[in-house]
C-alpha cells in the first residue's frame, strides 16, 4: 500500500470524509514551507515519544532568531529553559518524506472510490480541490481590499460582514489562518481601540499590523483595551478547544480553525507588548501561554490527522498496558491526555471508542466484556448522521471482535447492518441536501 492512504488503505466510506477535513484544516494553518517546518518537528518528536516512559523530554529548536522548548510528555510549550532535573534535545532540521500537499493531492485521487454523497462531503472534497489548485496570498490579498473597500453603518452590517469573512475564508479555507488572522485584526481592532487606520495596508498586513500594535501598546488610552481583547481572544479560545473535544470527530476540525484563529489573535497582542518592555505584572496572562494554545492546537489538528494514515488497530495496539496484558489507568491516562486541550488529537467521545476497542483485543474476558458493552452503548447513543466516522469505527471493532471470538451470529449481523448502512448513504445525498434547503 503506497505511503499517505487514509486508514492504511482499508475503505471506510463513512470515515473518508471527515478524515479529508482534518487534512484540509492542516494545510490551511500557515505558508507551506513554516507547515512543513512544522510538520517534521511534530513529527520528530512523536516517533521518539514512548507512551510508557515516566522520562520528562524536551525538544530546544530555534525559529526566526527566537529559541523555544517543547514536552510532548506532558504537552507543554515554553519560551524559557525548562527546570531541570528533565532531559533536553536538540531537534533536528528538515522535512517529512511525504509533504501535506503530497498527501491531500492522494486522499483527493482516492476520492473517485468514495463518492462524496452528503452536501457535508460534496463541499469538503471541492474544498480540498481549491486548496490544492488555489492560491492563499492571492486570497488574502482579496480580503484585505474586501475589508479596506467596505463601509458600514451599523453594529448589524458590521456583524453580518464578519460573519461572512469568517465563513469564506477562515472556514471555508481560502487563507491560512495566519493570514486571516493579521487581516482581521487590523479591521476589528481600530474600532474597538478607537482609532482608523487610513493608509492602505492589503499588500503587506503582516508588517502593517506589528506597527500599529507597537503604537497602541504605547497609547495609554488604548492599552487596557489591548489586555482585554488579548484576555478574551485566549478565554474564548479555551472554550472553543473545550467545545471542540466535546463535539463531533466531523465538528472538530472547523472548531480547531476558530481556536487557532483565537489564540493567535491574543499572541500577536501579548508579544508585542512583551517586545515593547511592558512588565509581566501588567500582561494580560503569561507571555507564552496563548502561543502554547496555538501550538497545542496546531499540534493537536496534525496528530489527529496523521492517525488517519494509520490502520484502525494501531493506536490500541500501541496503548500502554499492565504487566498482565490488561488495559489500566496508563492507557486510560494516555487516552484523556490525547483528547484533551493540551493534546487535543480527538473528541472525548472518539477516545472512549479507541480505550473500548483496545479492551476487545484483550484475551481477558472480563475486559473484553467491558469494552464491548462501551461500544454498544455508544451505537445506540450516536447518531449516524452526525457521528458518522465514530459511528463506522464502532461498526468496525464490533465485527472485528465477534470474529475474533468466533461469534459467527453476531458477525453476520453486524456484517449486514454494515451493508445496510453502506446501501443508506448512496441515499443520503437526497435526503441531506432535503434537509439543507
Amino acid at each position: 500500500m503506497p505511503e499517505g492512504e487514509l486508514f492504511d488503505g482499508v475503505h471506510l466510506e463513512w470515515s473518508f470524509y471527515p478524515a479529508l477535513e482534518r487534512f484540509c484544516v492542516v494545510f490551511s494553518m500557515m505558508k507551506e514551507q513554516r507547515l512543513e517546518q512544522t510538520r517534521f518537528k511534530v513529527g520528530v518528536m512523536s516517533e521518539a515519544h514512548d507512551p510508557g516512559s515516566k522520562e520528562r523530554i524536551w525538544w530546544h529548536s530555534k525559529t526566526g532568531g527566537s529559541e523555544e522548548w517543547v514536552s510532548i510528555n506532558p504537552g507543554e510549550f515554553r519560551t524559557t529553559p525548562p527546570e531541570l532535573p528533565c532531559t533536553i534535545r536538540e531537534m533536528p532540521e528538515g522535512f517529512r518524506d511525504l509533504s501535506m500537499r503530497s498527501i491531500l493531492s492522494r486522499i483527493v485521487e482516492r476520492a473517485s472510490t468514495v463518492p462524496p454523497m452528503s452536501r457535508f462531503e460534496r463541499i469538503a472534497l471541492n474544498r480540498a480541490k481549491s486548496i490544492l489548485a488555489g492560491d492563499s496570498q492571492q486570497a488574502c490579498l482579496e480580503l484585505c481590499r474586501r475589508i479596506r473597500a467596505e463601509r458600514l453603518t451599523s453594529r448589524e452590517q458590521y456583524q453580518a460582514f464578519c460573519d461572512r469573512l469568517f465563513d469564506e475564508y477562515l472556514f471555508g479555507m481560502r487563507c491560512t489562518v495566519i493570514d486571516f488572522t493579521m487581516a482581521m485584526m487590523l479591521f476589528r481592532l481600530p474600532p474597538t481601540l478607537n482609532n482608523s487606520i487610513g493608509e492602505d495596508w492589503a499588500t503587506d498586513p503582516g508588517a502593517y499590523l506589528r506597527l500599529y500594535l507597537e503604537a497602541m501598546v504605547k497609547d495609554p488610552a488604548a492599552f487596557p483595551k489591548l489586555v482585554e481583547v488579548a484576555h478574551g481572544e485566549r478565554s474564548r479560545a479555551l472554550e472553543t478547544v473545550d467545545k471542540a473535544l466535546e463535539s463531533t470527530m466531523r465538528e472538530m476540525p472547523r472548531q480547531f480553525l476558530h481556536a487557532a484563529h483565537q489564540f493567535l489573535t491574543a499572541h500577536c497582542i501579548v508579544d508585542m507588548m512583551v517586545k515593547g518592555g511592558v512588565p509581566e505584572d501588567r500582561l494580560p496572562f503569561r507571555a507564552n501561554l496563548a502561543d502554547e494554545g496555538f501550538a497545542c492546537t496546531f499540534a493537536g489538528i496534525q496528530s489527529g490527522a496523521e492517525l488517519f494514515l494509520s490502520h484502525p488497530n494501531t493506536l490500541a495496539l500501541l496503548l500502554p498496558r499492565e504487566r498482565d496484558g490488561r488495559i489500566g489507568r496508563e492507557a486510560r491516562s494516555f487516552i484523556e491526555r490525547q483528547s484533551s486541550s493540551i493534546q487535543p488529537n480527538f473528541t472525548s467521545t472518539f477516545g472512549k471508542i479507541l480505550l473500548a476497542k483496545a479492551k476487545l483485543q484483550s484475551a481477558d474476558q472480563s475486559e473484553f466484556e467491558s469494552g464491548l458493552s462501551t461500544l454498544l452503548t455508544l451505537e445506540e447513543e450516536l447518531s449516524l448522521l452526525e457521528y458518522e466516522l465514530e459511528r463506522e469505527w464502532i461498526d468496525y471493532s464490533l465485527l472485528e471482535a465477534y470474529q475474533r471470538v468466533g461469534n459467527e451470529e453476531e458477525a453476520a449481523k453486524k456484517a449486514a447492518r454494515i451493508a445496510g448502512q453502506s446501501a443508506f448513504r448512496i441515499g443520503l445525498s437526497k435526503i441531506d441536501d432535503d434537509a439543507n434547503d
